[in-house]
């Protein structure tokens, strides 16, 4: 049995094969085994050998530009294309990428630590995932985008599950809300219990009964996580879209905390009217209990349509 070591692969007959998965066990992961038996190379995933999409495409396979599970590479390029995905072509081992992905990070510890996600990419790092469609990340170690359209710029352990949600960097930030941001250096005990959050909700009024705005401007709420308190800072921007003329501007700071399932504000929000062209127009900061979240409620005018933009800049401990 040959190995080369650029990294683990092995070549060998099916027996051999078999008795080279008994020795490895549960704590390897990656090695590759091209079986001569069956023509078929394999990676191993901690419990088994896995198909690895990994057969080779002959070069009429290749030119005939047919999309099949065989590997080919572009030329002059470090990649395979397996199935309708390109791969790292030396780091092609682990679960299945999704159809369109785009994986080219140089090493994995875990087999689903892979572009799963329908059209997701990880242009470089190690130990990324991006498991939801259309999510991706730059690099770094152990970054998690499982939230549709999630994106992660690089740093370490960061995680964006949240619809929408975004980390530039950093370390040990957790972006879960629709549309969030988050940014952290690190954590006390758990991932994303020292960090800062960004977050923009919107709604528009008809009318002078109270709305409340939403981070998908339908029904997404500011969630406070269980166990955690919130210092925020919102801005509040509002415009007459129906006809010119008419804005409206405010500040809120204040905080809020999530006591085992209960939320309450701590003290009183600071509230300063910025500017008004219509006094009729409001807006309040409140605790909702009942959905554990951050209520932002705006009063319009009746027979006028107005636009309502929070911006809430979020100082988060949990613990």
């Amino acid at each position: 049995m040959n190995v080369f070591h650029a990294r683990p692969i092995y070549v060998g007959t099916t027996v051999e094969r078999t008795a080279l998965g008994i020795a490895l066990g549960s704590s390897a992961y990656g090695y590759r085994f091209f079986d001569t038996d069956e023509g078929i190379e394999y990676s191993w995933n901690g419990i088994a050998w896995k198909l690895g999409g990994s057969e080779f495409a002959s070069l009429a396979e290749s030119q005939a530009g047919v999309v099949t599970d065989k590997a080919v590479a572009p030329s002059s390029l470090p990649v395979w294309i397996i199935g309708d995905a390109f791969v790292n072509a030396l780091y092609y081992d682990g679960d299945a990428r999704g159809g369109y992905a785009v994986d080219l990070q140089s090493y994995r510890g875990g087999a689903d630590q892979v572009a799963s996600g329908g059209r997701s990419v990880i242009a470089g790092g190690r130990n990324n995932k991006a498991s939801a469609y259309y999510t991706g990340i730059l690099g770094g170690y152990g970054g998690i985008a499982s939230g549709q359209y999630a994106a992660i710029a690089g740093g370490q352990s960061n995680t964006a599950s949240g619809y929408l949600s975004a980390i530039l960097g950093g370390s040990r930030a957790v972006a879960s809300l629709y549309g969030e941001r988050a940014w952290a250096s690190g954590m006390f005990a758990v991932v994303g219990d020292a960090q800062e959050c960004k977050l923009v909700a919107r709604k528009s009024t008809a009318d002078a009964t109270p709305v409340e705005l939403f981070l998908d401007g339908v029904d997404d709420r500011l969630v406070i996580p269980a166990d955690t308190t919130w210092l925020f800072s919102i801005l509040v921007a509002a415009r007459r879209t129906d006809v010119d003329g008419e804005s409206a501007g405010y500040k809120f700071e204040g905080v809020i905390d999530n006591d085992a399932g209960t939320v309450a504000l701590v003290g009183a929000v600071t509230k300063i009217v910025l500017a008004e062209d219509t006094v009729a127009w409001d807006f309040n900061v409140t605790a909702d209990d009942a959905n554990n979240s951050l209520k932002l409620e705006a009063t319009g005018e009746a027979a006028k349509t107005i636009y309502w933009v929070a911006v809430t800049t979020i100082v988060q401990v949990t613990g």
